[in-house]
């Protein structure tokens, strides 16, 4: 979609990915590195 910015690799494969018509799925996982240490303490949600 062209409303949804390509300026990172992430947002360029993430874009590509659901182009080709794979689904994005519940269940799966994204973290950043820099954030592994705060793995399991929902820092995302706050």
């Amino acid at each position: 979609d062209e409303t949804f910015p390509r300026e990172t690799t992430l947002q360029k494969k993430i874009l590509d990915y659901l182009q080709q018509g794979k689904r994005w799925r519940c269940g799966g996982m994204f973290i950043l590195l820099d954030d592994i240490d705060q793995f399991g303490k929902q820092i995302y949600l706050r």
